[in-house]
């Protein structure tokens, strides 16, 4: 029997000392936590600031299951005065929240920052940050195996931007439809 817990929990941020929230989710095969053994694991492991992948790993090792967690971030706590650029890293996770998506990562280019997007290693991540804008990226596997990994990215970036290209004209086609409304099908 599989069971998955779900637990939100409080933490503070080592980097600005905000308050930060995860959905964290518990999955164990064969047994049923106690709440009482969670919340003591949960109040040890944050009673100092602690990152996101630390608080899951050290809660895994100590409930022995498996962890995901789900950063509840907003884009409001980032000092947005005092960066010049936004380095999105972490699980993967964390970088295809719909928050990091729709709320940070808009947030910072409105703002003007300059985005990275960090360990971009396929295709599907190499769209993420093509649909974010974000304005570089990295991966290990175009610094390790680079005859084999450029030439594979840049044929991935002008597919991907022929993909943006015609969904583009597909989004100006539907908003040029409903701007026009029940007045089309009329004539």
């Amino acid at each position: 029997m599989k069971t998955r817990h779900h637990v939100l929990i409080k933490s503070t941020c080592p980097v600005n000392g905000d308050t930060d929230f995860y959905d964290c989710f518990i999955y164990t095969i064969n047994r049923i936590l106690p709440c009482e053994e969670v919340a003591d694991a949960v109040e040890t492991l944050t009673r100092a600031p602690v990152y996101q992948e630390a608080l899951t790993q050290q809660l895994a090792d100590k409930l022995r299951c498996k962890v995901k967690t789900v950063g509840r971030h907003t884009a409001g706590k980032i000092p947005w005065g005092q960066i010049e650029a936004l380095f999105v890293g972490g699980s993967d996770d964390f970088k295809e929240d719909m928050l990091v998506t729709c709320d940070i990562l808009p947030q910072a280019k409105a703002r003007g920052k300059w985005v990275h997007l960090g360990r971009c290693n396929s295709r599907s991540r190499l769209r993420l940050a093509l649909r974010s804008d974000c304005d570089s990226v990295d991966g290990s596997s175009l610094s390790m195996f680079p005859r084999t990994w450029i030439p594979k990215f840049v044929g991935w970036i002008k597919e991907l931007q022929q993909e943006v290209q015609d969904d583009d004209v597909l989004l100006c086609d539907l908003k040029w439809q409903l701007l026009a409304g029940p007045h089309l099908h009329a004539m």
